[in-house]
């Protein structure tokens, strides 16, 4: 895997902005290290001026967005790169095209309005749900708040604790070009209200309005062209914010923030609703058809109440784990195995492999299982702190479980696979991506693994991957394993 490339594909400029490729960025810093990175794009100049290091490739100026997966696959070998994709041009005929030529594609998206090809989507809306998405049965997704893609700064910052004890500095942004100029109408709001006593302006190098010039107010401080560490240092000078639902909101919420938040074009309105209905925010609609007296009204609401709650739920979804979970999906495409937490209505699956005539074979207690016990079993072990229930993915298929249950110190492994897709190695990717994900919520933790002996494919899997066989003390029929984690280096 270390010997792909990826190549990143988005565009921005003053009409569309520069949000598709700051997402693009916050993923170039997550697989820096493991990745060689370029960019392509019709306006490297923009790239380069905004983001330090990168690689880039100027697109032809006259190739067409259908003409553009022939240009790749002419430049570009399939077996050398990943190719990840954000923007609106890269829908369903494109992806295909793309897919077509054998390249893994992973699509950052909004909308879900595309019959998806990309073997990977990537859509961090709280909003939204596989059950949105009509997609290929190899198409996998990595949705929602816990997988945010964030700035490298800005992860680091979700895992810290803040507390706001006044509101008295406000945070404006509405994006780098602004093109309805919704921060003139917001500060002039804010100028009225004499509790605020200083408002953060925050600008891109594509704001070219003049009439905040006018405004010439000692409480007005205006950044542009901020770098990440300062932007971030202008939200920590910040009590609360006033922006619209972007990638700007999901920063704010990683610095721990009473947030004002609006929509102002079709594709923010997803993005929104989940915002509002996580709790993560406070709701204002369409920002560009609320009048000056319902703003301030809201305003004035805002800075004279509690907000712990919000504080709470925003630490709570931004917990500084988003990339590490990216991460994992990322890796995990070549072989097309991910996996996500069980949930109640797995009961029936996993009561079918439970009950497998070679899973029982292999079991401690061989006997099956009745359905009512298994019911009540599965129920206490979601509410478990001390155990953790995976289902293993390959593209929409079920294909097994792990489970890890904490036992005198260690995290004891139970894992099975659906008797359709045994014998393709598929054992050892579920192991490995069951102890990634556990590393993610549990730091540094102990584990444990406990095989038949006769089980020559599980004993085989548990020496190859990094375990360490354990003695038998007691001459039973079961060997077992234990993973130093910081030894987690030695997998394949």
């Amino acid at each position: 895997m270390n010997k792909k490339k990826i190549l990143f594909r988005a565009d921005g400029n003053t009409q569309i902005g520069l949000g598709h490729l700051y997402r693009l960025y916050a993923i170039y810093q997550i697989l820096d290290k493991t990745y060689t990175s370029l960019f392509l794009s019709k306006n490297t100049d923009i790239v380069k001026s905004n983001f330090e290091l990168v690689e880039t490739c100027l697109i032809p100026s006259d190739l067409t967005i259908k003409g553009e997966p022939d240009w790749i696959n002419s430049n570009f070998s399939k077996n050398e790169y990943i190719l990840i994709t954000d923007g609106y041009g890269f829908g369903s005929s494109y992806q295909k095209s793309i897919k077509s030529y054998g390249f893994i594609l992973i699509c950052i998206d909004d909308l879900a309005n595309n019959y998806m090809y990309a073997d990977l989507v990537i859509n961090h809306s709280p909003y939204i749900s596989e059950k949105d998405y009509s997609s290929e049965l190899h198409t996998q997704f990595a949705l929602g708040c816990q997988h945010a893609l964030l700035r490298k700064l800005f992860v680091e910052a979700a895992k810290r604790h803040r507390v706001i004890d006044k509101m008295e500095t406000v945070f404006v942004c509405f994006g780098g070009s602004d093109l309805n100029d919704i921060t003139h109408k917001v500060i002039k709001v804010l100028l009225e209200i004499a509790d605020i006593k200083k408002i953060n302006v925050v600008l891109g190098e594509s704001y070219l309005h003049t009439e905040i010039n006018s405004l010439n107010n000692k409480k007005i401080f205006i950044h542009k062209n901020l770098s990440e560490s300062q932007l971030l240092a202008v939200m920590y000078d910040s009590d609360f914010s006033i922006s619209s639902a972007s990638t700007i909101s999901y920063e704010l919420c990683c610095v721990k923030m009473p947030m004002i938040v609006g929509w102002y074009v079709e594709n923010q309105t997803k993005l929104y609703k989940g915002l509002v209905e996580q709790g993560l925010v406070y709701g204002i609609g369409d920002i560009l058809k609320i009048d000056k007296v319902k703003l301030k009204t809201k305003i004035l609401e805002i800075i004279k109440i509690n907000h712990k709650k919000i504080i709470r739920t925003q630490a709570l979804l931004f917990d500084g784990k988003q990339s590490e979970r990216l991460i994992n999906k990322i890796t995990a495409l070549p072989f097309k195995i991910w996996i996500r937490p069980v949930v109640k209505d797995d009961v029936e699956q996993l009561f079918i492999w439970v009950n497998e005539i070679e899973v029982r074979k292999q079991s401690v207690i061989s006997k099956p299982i009745e359905f009512e016990d298994h019911h009540k079993w599965l129920l206490s072990k979601i509410k478990s702190t001390e155990s953790f229930l995976f289902i293993a993915i390959m593209g929409r298929i079920q294909v097994g479980q792990i489970r890890f249950d904490l036992v005198n110190g260690y995290f004891e492994i139970d894992y099975s696979i659906d008797r359709d897709y045994r014998g393709y190695g598929l054992g050892k990717e579920i192991i490995k991506r069951g102890v990634e994900e556990l590393i993610i919520l549990i730091d540094t933790p102990k584990i444990r693994a406990k095989v038949k002996k006769g089980n020559l494919a599980s004993n085989s899997i548990f020496s190859k991957i990094g375990f360490n066989k354990l003695k038998t003390q007691d001459g039973s029929n079961f060997t077992s394993y234990a993973l130093d984690t910081y030894n987690y280096c030695t997998y394949e």
